[in-house]
């Protein structure tokens, strides 16, 4: 008799435990897949972002270098008109000496046309004057020019490199997403390989949002209100378990599913003790880490066809297996 109740009592304190813990699991794992899933939208708009940044510094990048350009040619033609000006100030002066030379000659000698010599040389010496001011400011004005396209290239050069950097970096995110995007097909080939003569016999195997999903249908695994696995279920697990272990870097969410007929309590139970005895099975190969793997359960809340034909509600009653790349590298990208 005392047997018995122990029994009774034993069974009532693990139907309260599992009861009050399926919630929170559900919780935690719903709180979970949101983050996973803001994780990816975040990435995917950080590379648009950083797409459109890079685009304004190109743009930015070609504008300051046409007007570098543009200004290195002025630059250049402002030199040559400078060369040209003042080799005719040195053959100028040139001349002015040799002419202050032979008037100096004919004024010692008491030339008559020394008066008339005298003031073409002041005329002269008037125009040297003009022409060296002008070649002064002309210099200045080249000076002035050239400290302009050294801060021109300076700024040139650190838009070039910023736009290495973002361009490496863009290059990296679609490096990686693309990886990951291959890796994701390459996961559900193997899966599919693994399982063949199970897909399309009550299992089906599809990628959906960078995930791989294993979808069996609940005559696969269990008998109606049972968390048993039963022989065939076993078998496709077994195989699956076998093509996990070889995987790394991925994360396995096991989650439990019902249709809407009888307690939602109930259900909610049943979804979180079905997914729990698949998890149990998938450990049973221990090359299988069991920190790679989550059980879930969602009872009646996350159907995957709304309604209430008795074909609906079958297809809902399912037992799902969540492959889901490690996003690790991903979001240290991402947050450097």
């Amino acid at each position: 008799m005392n047997f018995k109740l122990v029994s009774i009592f034993v069974l009532v304190s693990i139907f309260l435990t599992t009861s009050c813990v399926a919630p929170r699991l559900f919780k935690d794992e719903k709180d979970r897949r949101i983050k996973s899933e803001e994780e990816v939208e975040n990435l995917q708009e950080s590379n648009k972002n950083l797409q459109e940044k890079y685009n304004e510094s190109k743009a930015e990048y070609d504008r300051m270098k046409a007007e570098y350009d543009k200004i290195m040619a002025n630059s250049e033609m402002s030199d040559k008109k400078y060369n040209d000006l003042k080799e005719r100030f040195d053959k100028l002066n040139t001349q002015y000496k040799s002419l202050l030379k032979d008037v100096e000659n004919r004024i010692k000698k008491g030339d008559s046309e020394t008066q008339s010599l005298l003031k073409n040389i002041q005329q002269m010496q008037n125009d040297l004057q003009q022409r060296e001011d002008k070649l002064k400011e002309l210099e200045a004005s080249l000076n002035e020019t050239k400290k302009s396209l050294d801060l021109q290239k300076l700024e040139l050069e650190q838009k070039d490199f910023d736009l290495q950097a973002k361009q490496a970096k863009i290059e990296e995110l679609e490096r990686i997403l693309a990886a990951k995007d291959s890796a994701s097909m390459a996961l559900k080939k193997m899966i599919s390989d693994a399982l063949t003569g199970f897909e399309g016999n009550g299992l089906t195997v599809e990628r959906r949002n960078g995930k791989v999903y294993v979808s069996m249908d609940e005559t696969l695994l269990f008998k109606t209100g049972s968390d048993k696995v039963n022989p065939r279920g076993i078998k496709a697990l077994n195989k699956l378990s076998e093509a996990l272990a070889t995987t790394t870097d991925i994360n396995i969410l096991v989650e439990g599913h019902t249709d809407d007929v009888g307690d939602a309590n109930y259900n909610w139970d049943l979804s979180v003790k079905r997914a729990t005895s698949v998890v149990k099975i998938l450990l049973t190969n221990k090359d299988l880490s069991p920190k790679k793997v989550t059980a879930a359960g969602h009872g009646e809340y996350m159907p995957l066809i709304e309604g209430t034909t008795p074909e609906i509600r079958a297809k809902n009653r399912r037992t799902e297996i969540v492959l889901e790349p490690n996003f690790d590298k991903l979001l240290d990208l991402l947050n450097n």
